[in-house]
């Protein structure tokens, strides 16, 4: 897979970013007709109110605020513009998915062309990268829209600070620091760069430490603050990873060489069961980079520099926390497989004579980035619906929980609750305290009129979550329904404690109380429920004037 130019010939760089973008728009295609899936997208787009108007206001709650315990306004920021400039639609921000990768795509061919001086190479490593399976994640999952938009503004800035040491001119450092900043507003997994910076460095011949103190302080002062920040935004953590971290190493590395396999949940149980089963196969991967590392160092200083570039940017997800009750997701994979595909190149380059195995080279180049796009077309078929996403997920691991969940949420939407209520009691029988699959499946049987049923699920749910306002509603509404008018009244009346804003539970709360002939306080609750904007019906029994609104639940 040979390059065979080190000149720095211009010619042609159109033809090659238009060759690029048809490459990546070509692989990516299906996303274009896929919709918002239930995964994040709705909280990140529709739902996010801030996200529905430019105002003061809006920008004010975007950058005055946290989303999911994690500070990154610039990918808010990009939702509220497309809004804006074309309306809240999906294909919208797939489209702008979309272009993000075509630009971080060209972002690594100039980066590695800057750094190498090899055109083809870099071309080669940038083309084999834009179509590479385990990036499907970072471009058609919309809510993910801050990993592509963190990695164009930290690729750019990576670019302006080596042409800030070839060149010494001032206006790339300063580019190099505006962009590190945007991108850490993006994504806080930006806080590497200053790191990255350090790597850059080594690749020079001359190495003055002062001066690379001098020239990275600003950047290490900025990842600082963007990590308080991040901190301080922290509501939970996961589970330190350190034994794991090994395995995971190995599991990321093998991921990006064979991208089989891959899923939007790999569940932490049950990985380290597969870890600790497979010990050998998810330890030699670690040592064999470890060795090839220090091998390259010695003979290929190229190929160490993108063996170091891809462990730069994977350890801190290998030796810190988990996400939630997930212990890994192929969108780390999106910076590192950068150094990984090109330490691969250089490899291949260093040990390819000239001639022919240079030719057969470029055409094993070619039929690998065919392969790799056609995978990457079919990946991106999962990421279609809310259906596809998590169907596919069970396929790799049927008890996983969140993509039970989701997938049941998917269902009820679609209009098969039946099919909903399996994948709730396939949830519960391997942990009987899931506090949404009680709730859900426990809403689901009294809606569906098996009041008896759903009774101890929402009681069980409530123990375990006092603090859900419609959840105390439903459960007061199934009472009611058993005849339990009482016992009704209190879940009514606690849903209006933890929800104080849930018009239902005044509504249904005022018929509760007009059934009993407590007028005063049914025509009180009747007025709270309308304030709210809850549409009425009128009072039961002998209460004069007003109405509820009936039943509704979550």
């Amino acid at each position: 897979m040979p390059t065979g130019e080190t000149g720095n010939n211009r010619c042609g760089f159109l033809p090659l970013f238009l060759f690029l973008a048809a490459a990546v728009i070509s692989a990516y295609s299906p996303v274009l007709k896929a919709g918002y899936t239930n995964w994040d997208d709705p909280a990140y787009t529709y739902e996010n109110a801030s996200l529905q108007a430019v105002s003061a206001a809006n920008l004010k709650t975007i950058f005055c605020s946290f989303k999911n315990s994690q500070y990154y306004p610039v990918s808010e920021l990009s939702f509220l513009l497309e809004n804006a400039l074309f309306g809240e639609r999906a294909v919208v921000h797939h489209a702008g998915n979309l272009l993000l990768h075509c630009l971080n795509a060209w972002l690594v061919f100039i980066f590695l062309r800057s750094f190498s001086k090899k055109r083809n190479l870099s071309f080669i490593a940038a083309l084999l990268w834009a179509v590479h399976p385990v990036n499907v994640e970072s471009v058609a999952w919309i809510a993910e829209r801050k990993q592509a938009l963190y990695a164009f503004f930290y690729l750019a800035a990576l670019t302006s600070y080596w042409l800030n040491l070839e060149t010494g001119a001032r206006k790339f450092y300063l580019a190099a620091l505006a962009l590190f900043i945007i991108s850490l507003a993006s994504k806080p997994a930006a806080v590497t760069f200053p790191l990255a910076l350090l790597l850059l460095e080594t690749g020079r011949a001359c190495h003055n430490l002062p001066k690379i103190a001098r020239r990275t302080a600003p950047f290490f002062a900025c990842a600082a603050l963007f990590t308080a920040i991040s901190v301080w935004g922290q509501s939970s953590g996961g589970k330190i990873l350190p034994a794991q971290a090994p395995a995971l190493f190995s599991f990321y590395l093998l991921k990006a060489l064979a991208p089989f396999n891959l899923s939007a949940v790999y569940p932490y149980w049950e990985m380290l069961a597969v870890f600790k089963t497979n010990a050998v196969l998810y330890t030699l991967p670690a040592l064999a980079f470890t060795a090839a590392f220090i091998f390259a160092y010695r003979r290929n200083r190229p190929a160490a520099w993108g063996l170091a570039f891809f462990a730069l940017h994977i350890l801190p997800h290998v030796s810190l926390l988990t996400i939630g009750n997930m212990i890994a997701a192929d969108r780390f994979l999106y910076l590192p497989a950068v150094g990984l595909i090109y330490a691969l190149l250089e490899t291949a380059e260093a040990l390819a004579p000239a001639g022919r195995a240079k030719r057969a080279g470029l055409i094993l180049s070619a039929a690998l980035s065919v392969l790799l796009g056609a995978a990457t077309f079919e990946r991106t078929k999962v990421w279609t619906s809310s259906l596809t996403l998590w169907a596919d997920t069970l396929e790799k691991f049927p008890l996983e929980p969140v993509a039970n969940i989701n997938i049941a949420e998917a269902l009820v939407k679609a209009g098969r609750s039946g099919e909903a209520q399996a994948h709730y009691l396939t949830i519960l029988k391997t942990n009987p305290g899931h506090k949404d699959a009680l709730y859900s499946l426990g809403t689901l049987y009294g809606m569906a009129n098996r009041h008896a049923m759903a009774l101890p699920l929402l009681e069980r749910a409530l123990a375990l979550d006092p603090a859900n306002g419609p959840g105390w509603n439903n459960l007061g509404l199934v009472q009611q329904t058993l005849g339990r008018r009482a016992e009704a009244r209190k879940a009514f009346l606690m849903a209006t404690a933890v929800s104080p804003d849930y018009a239902p539970a005044y509504a249904n709360l005022a018929a509760n109380e007009a059934a009993q002939g407590q007028c005063s306080a049914a025509k009180a609750h009747h007025f709270q429920a309308r304030r709210l904007g809850f549409t009425a019906g009128p009072l039961p029994g002998n209460c004069a004037e007003g109405g509820t609104g009936g039943v509704k639940r979550r």
